[in-house]
């Protein structure tokens, strides 16, 4: 499974992205390692991590975008974080 399709490897980035935003909104960044298990064990290329990265931070901007106020100081400055390093991450 070395060499996704482009659309098998659309859903598993998406995927991929929404579960890491998930991840960092809910629990925080220990649990990033599984994102890291899910990308192995899919065989993603150097390339298709940063694109992958690039969808990890969209789907946090878009948790940012829907937060109803409701969420304190910390988790902003948490999902903030991770979108700069995914950015980072993709090549940006």
């Amino acid at each position: 499974m070395r060499f996704l399709s482009i659309s098998l490897f659309q859903a598993v980035s998406g995927w991929i992205g929404l579960t890491a935003a998930g991840i960092v909104s809910d629990v925080g960044s220990a649990e990033l390692f599984y994102i890291n298990e899910l990308c192995r064990i899919y065989g993603l290329t150097d390339e298709q991590r940063q694109i992958a990265a690039l969808y990890c931070a969209m789907h946090a901007f878009s948790f940012v975008g829907r937060a109803d106020g409701s969420e304190n100081e910390d988790w902003r400055e948490r999902i903030r974080g991770h979108v700069e390093e995914w950015i980072e991450e993709a090549g940006g």
